[in-house]
């Protein structure tokens, strides 16, 4: 029986070793797994940090067009030395964004062109769907906006909207080219028709949308 007991005795011993042995070895792996974890996220911030304080360019296009109008522009940006890269943001009639070309970390001053697939009926909440997207692939903070005819208004309704949201991009500069954002009458009829004061230059009519917008602006700029 002692014979016996003593075996026993040395079996239950081995066995706790063995264990203690598989726990001190599975412990780091849960720890590098976790730690592989945090890394990558880390990095992930440390390279958004990067694009932090970059002012990020992007091109609206008007109605019936597409990037393609845009090219002429951001590359004659890029030859002028106002700009160093260049990627699109596509915008199916799904609405949703997708990134076509990538910035390297070297990228100083960085444009999008964006393009939507449906041009003649776009949605408003696009704009804010492309800067969302961009905010969350590079982290991007500021952004300088450009439109043509109806990009113009689409920029105009996202200020409208989302102008004192903190959390996205913050605008830096807004350029408008052709922008009819008191409406439009066609050449024929705004050739006949007194559309605005010629001493000041102001709209002899405002819409609700133009009179909100330049309220928006002037609370921005403090004027």
């Amino acid at each position: 029986m002692k014979k016996k007991n003593l075996i026993t005795v040395l079996i239950a011993i081995l066995i706790v070793i063995a264990g203690a042995f598989y726990i001190k070895d599975y412990k780091p792996k849960a720890n590098n797994a976790a730690n592989q974890a945090s890394s990558t996220v880390d990095a992930m911030k440390v390279k958004q940090r990067k694009y932090n304080n970059i002012v990020v360019t992007l091109f609206f296009h008007g109605a019936g067009s597409s990037y393609r109008a845009e090219e002429h522009m951001a590359n004659a940006a890029v030859k002028a030395g106002a700009a160093d890269q260049i990627i699109r943001a596509n915008v199916p009639k799904n609405d949703h964004v997708s990134l076509i070309g990538k910035f390297t970390k070297a990228v100083k001053h960085p444009i999008i062109e964006v393009n939507y697939a449906n041009n003649m009926a776009v949605n408003p909440n696009d704009v804010k769907a492309v800067l969302t997207a961009v905010q969350n692939k590079y982290g991007f903070h500021k952004v300088n906006l450009v439109g043509h005819s109806m990009g113009n208004l689409l920029i105009a309704n996202y200020i409208n909207e989302n102008y004192a949201n903190k959390k996205l991009p913050q605008i830096q500069k807004v350029v408008s080219i052709a922008g009819h954002y008191n409406g439009w009458l066609g050449e024929e009829k705004a050739a006949a028709s007194p559309t605005k004061n010629r001493k000041t230059g102001e709209p002899v009519k405002r819409s609700a949308s133009f009179r909100q917008c330049v309220s928006i602006i002037l609370e921005i700029f403090e004027y």
